[in-house]
């Protein structure tokens, strides 16, 4: 699998846009887990910054020690990216539709 984009190393800026996701963990019977996402929308202006959450998202599902020990396949993590990347493209979009 390879990427457009890298991570950067390096000090963090204190930059955060106004909207974004959170992703959580939550344990499920016969050792499952489900990543949750969230969108959340910025508090004010401070840093750190301060998050409060605007509604559900999606979830998707993995088995428990395959996440842990972070042996997802390939697919489990476009699916991941697809679900962040499309989420804040939409929450873009939407804020520059309700800016204007």
């Amino acid at each position: 699998m390879t990427a457009k984009a890298r991570p950067t190393k390096g000090c963090d800026d204190g930059e955060r846009g106004t909207h974004g996701l959170t992703i959580s963990m939550v344990r499920q019977p016969r050792g499952r887990v489900k990543l949750v996402f969230d969108d959340v929308v910025r508090v004010g202006t401070a840093r750190p910054a301060q998050w409060s959450t605007k509604s559900f998202f999606t979830t998707i599902g993995f088995d428990w020690d395959d996440l842990l020990e972070v042996r997802l396949t390939d697919q489990d993590f476009v699916n991941i990216g697809f679900a962040v990347a499309v989420r804040l493209a939409a929450q873009y979009k939407a804020s520059r539709r309700t800016s204007r």
